[in-house]
């Protein structure tokens, strides 16, 4: 994809990203490399909101790993091993890594998050379709899922919990909301919903199963 000066000044960007973008890229730029350039130049608010605007794509990023302050990618992450990001992963569809992903701020996929070990964020961890971790999962903010939200071990959550269909943890394991949320203030800022009450839920307000 081709964005073009009046293409991207058409979706109204702020003032200082605009002005970047003219200065670099004034005839234009193809769409990944230049996300690639935001998070490089160290805006990577500015590369968030551009994959607001233009969407996802259909590309495939292969890796054995990913070790960076931040990643932005318009497609798909397949990770042979570990991520480890100390601000923002976020990609336009499914991020998947054999290994752990560790995100100092926000896990974000308008598709699937999965790992085949624990998923950890210091912020939130948001997916468009299902979260999996086949170990622990974890968030000092809230996790939101378009689907699932699954673990193989525990899920702990800061504030809320909200799964348009399941949440479970692993045998033996329990389901925390509202960690780092007086309780007094749960029934606003830890709320659990999901499409039944999960088992093991060991904090939380529970509002009720998600409409059919």
């Amino acid at each position: 994809m081709d964005l073009t000066r009046d293409f991207v000044k058409s979706k109204r960007p702020c003032s200082s990203g605009l002005r970047w973008f003219l200065r670099n890229y004034e005839k234009g730029s193809d769409y990944q490399p230049l996300l690639d350039a935001l998070v490089s130049a160290g805006r990577v608010d500015d590369a968030c909101w551009l994959l607001t605007q233009f969407g996802p794509t259909d590309a495939v990023l292969s890796v054995d790993s990913i070790d960076v302050d931040a990643i932005v990618f318009a497609g798909t992450l397949e990770v042979r091993g570990s991520i480890e990001a100390d601000s923002i992963v976020r990609a336009g569809r499914t991020i998947q890594a054999d290994g752990a992903i560790r995100c100092g701020k926000n896990l974000r996929a308008g598709g699937s998050i999965t790992s085949l070990d624990c998923i950890c964020a210091g912020n939130g961890i948001e997916a468009g379709a299902t979260i999996l971790s086949h170990r622990h999962l974890e968030a000092n903010w809230g996790i939101r899922a378009g689907k699932s939200i699954i673990a193989h071990g525990a899920i702990k959550a800061g504030e809320s919990l909200q799964a348009e269909e399941d949440i479970r943890s692993g045998d033996g394991y329990g389901i925390y909301a509202g960690l780092d949320v007086q309780f007094d203030a749960w029934e606003a800022s830890a709320r659990v919903r999901a499409r039944s009450r999960p088992e093991r839920l060991m904090s939380g307000w529970w509002t009720g199963t998600c409409p059919a």
